[in-house]
């Protein structure tokens, strides 16, 4: 396979300027590449931290695409090469010694193929199992309505299955509740059960679902916090990852959210925004 990123070492190494529509990496790099006092030297410095890639995280040196001019030279220009591979240059030094930032972009440029094909990509599913945990069912053991009558049917059904985690069955036993809600159920309690309701749609798999469920108690006086963290894990596992940072972001500045701090160590599990 080609390295994607072969093109690029080749500029760098013969000293190309970043065009305009280079990012702040080339541009550091490309100020680095100025300190050296020829595409031999460039070449050694690449080569040598192609190794330090190499031995850190094993694998083939990419740095044999960035070969020193004079390593195809016989006798006497071999070993100078030999030389200078085992004494840097001084404007190496240099550049070690005033440009640390640019010498760690350049670690960028020499990982080409490597670096795309083995960075840890994103997964939302994977930081979604890592962080959703069920809202504390506050119902169980209590009574609906008036105090003799207890949880059962369809309701107790549900809530026993969501504190077994057992979503999908939670799910479907919330569903016919709501087809034939006992008249002894306290109104009161609707905007609980339907957080419950939405959680259960969420473990279950169910995103989609769960969304406009939570989205309509956001506003609710005492369901709202959670409604808007489990909203913002819904956006997540569904895969719009714009909206989830920006639900998380809007919970991080409401100083008064008791989810605050799940959402502040959430955020940096994103992947950058561009």
């Amino acid at each position: 396979m080609s390295n994607p990123n072969k093109q690029d070492r080749e500029g760098w190494l013969r000293g190309d300027e970043p065009d305009a529509q280079a990012d702040e990496f080339a541009r550091h790099a490309a100020q680095g590449r100025k300190e050296l006092g020829s595409e031999a030297e460039a070449s050694d410095l690449l080569n040598e931290l192609d190794g330090l890639l190499a031995e850190r995280f094993g694998g083939t040196e990419v740095g044999k695409q960035a070969t020193s001019p004079t390593s195809s030279q016989g006798g006497g220009g071999a070993g100078a090469a030999e030389e200078a591979k085992s004494k840097p240059p001084a404007s190496v030094r240099r550049l070690r010694r005033l440009y640390a930032a640019a010498a760690a972009i350049l670690l960028l440029v020499a990982a080409g193929s490597w670096w795309l094909t083995q960075t840890v990509t994103y997964d939302a599913n994977e930081v979604f199992a890592e962080t959703f945990t069920p809202y504390a069912n506050e119902l169980s053991g209590r009574t609906m309505g008036d105090e003799t009558t207890t949880i059962g049917g369809q309701l107790g059904e549900a809530l026993l299955a969501y504190d077994r985690r057992d979503y999908p069955a939670a799910v479907s036993a919330f569903e016919a509740h709501f087809l034939a809600p006992p008249t002894s159920i306290a109104p009161a309690t609707a905007p609980q059960i339907q957080l419950y309701y939405g959680i259960s749609l969420l473990g279950a798999g169910q995103p989609k679902t769960a969304l406009p469920v939570l989205d309509a108690l956001r506003t609710n006086a005492t369901y709202g916090d959670p409604a808007e963290w489990y909203h913002a894990l819904a956006l997540l596992r569904d895969g719009q990852t714009a909206a989830a940072r920006s639900s998380l972001q809007n919970i991080v500045k409401d100083t008064n959210s008791a989810f605050r701090a799940k959402a502040t160590a959430l955020l940096p599990s994103f992947p950058s925004e561009r």
